[in-house]
């Protein structure tokens, strides 16, 4: 009796996509200026006003930028989910500034149910619709899950209250490195979210204030291990100080 091997044909997996534009291999930087890496841009980085549209600046993306801003603004209301899905009643506003149940003249203005929101700092969360045949308006001070209730028609929206920037390119970002972070669950590498040029600790327990930082003009977010499962995200600082960053 003779054995010998037979395999099937492998074929090419499906893993890769059709390539596209990625992270540019060459980061540019003029050294006679303090700012950091003067031309190039990391497609997670936010939008400085100076940069333009572009590469790799989305151009639809760019131009959604107030031209009043310095790069920072806050984002107008994101709509999160439609339909019968809303917050948890648990994380409504207590009192009676939860739920509010409009009036006929009122049903026909969307944005009363958001200018209401806005009238308390701890509303982060509207939605607004029908429940039951009537016009109402909820909110929310947070919103962990989503809860389905039969009965009710609406639309749930979040509503930033802090500043915030246009990141150059949603889709590359994606692709070169959120996706990657989510599935590892490591750190993320995007520069804006690197430690600080110079980091020290004088040991003891965790001193933040001894975070001195050497960029001059970028406010970096970056993330600092917290013990073994927590992690925190300070800020990076414009200037040096003493030289500590504080």
């Amino acid at each position: 009796v003779e054995l010998d091997w037979a395999t099937l044909a492998c074929p090419q997996p499906l893993t890769h996509e059709v390539e596209d534009e990625t992270v540019h291999p060459l980061i540019f930087d003029d050294p006679t200026t303090p700012q950091p890496d003067d031309y190039w841009l990391h497609p997670c980085d936010c939008i400085p006003p100076e940069w333009g549209l572009g590469w790799p600046a989305n151009a639809m993306i760019a131009e959604g930028l107030p031209a009043d801003s310095d790069g920072s603004f806050i984002p107008p209301p994101l709509l999160i989910v439609q339909g019968q899905f809303a917050c948890p009643s648990r994380q409504l506003l207590p009192g009676k500034r939860g739920i509010y149940f409009e009036t006929e003249a009122e049903a026909f203005e969307s944005a009363d149910c958001q200018e209401r929101c806005k009238d308390f700092v701890d509303c982060a969360f509207y939605w607004t619709g029908t429940s039951h045949g009537a016009q109402t308006c909820r909110l929310f001070s947070g919103c962990d899950s989503l809860v389905r209730e039969f009965g009710m028609d609406g639309d749930l929206y979040a509503l930033p209250q802090n500043k915030s920037c246009l990141v150059a390119n949603p889709d590359v970002c994606w692709k070169t490195t959120l996706r990657r972070q989510f599935l590892t669950q490591k750190e993320s590498v995007a520069p804006s979210f690197q430690h600080s040029a110079y980091r020290y600790n004088a040991g003891g327990l965790a001193d933040f204030q001894g975070n001195a930082s050497l960029l001059l003009d970028r406010e970096f977010t970056y993330e600092e291990k917290l013990g073994e499962t927590s992690t925190v995200k300070l800020l990076g600082w414009t200037e040096i100080f003493k030289p500590m960053g504080y």
